[in-house]
């Protein structure tokens, strides 16, 4: 492997993990970790209490929010509200990060 001079985005030894943190984050194409902590918060508001008993957010990546439903009646429910769930979730965040929800039954 070559030697060459890290970039001045990475971080370096005795960086502040958070500061490490958010620099894979962005490697990845994930949200802030800010922003990903408001989603996890506000889902229940979001969806509503009946559906976020039946649902959760798993992961965010490039703007795809993907959710596991429990069963295939929530799964359709969501899907009929999801635009309005990414409106809301978009709102609770400082940024959009929210393009669109894709749903996976569990």
């Amino acid at each position: 492997m070559t030697w060459k001079p890290l970039s001045s985005d990475e971080p370096v030894p005795g960086t502040p993990v958070k500061r490490s943190l958010e620099y894979l984050v962005k490697k990845f194409g994930m949200p802030e970790i800010d922003a990903w902590a408001v989603i996890v918060r506000q889902w229940p508001e979001a969806v509503g209490s009946s559906l976020a008993e039946h649902s959760r957010p798993l992961t965010l990546r490039d703007g795809v929010l993907k959710v596991v439903v429990d069963d295939s009646q929530w799964l359709t429910q969501l899907k009929w509200v999801g635009p309005k769930v990414v409106e809301r979730l978009n709102e609770a965040t400082s940024t959009p990060v929210v393009d669109r929800l894709e749903l996976r039954l569990e």
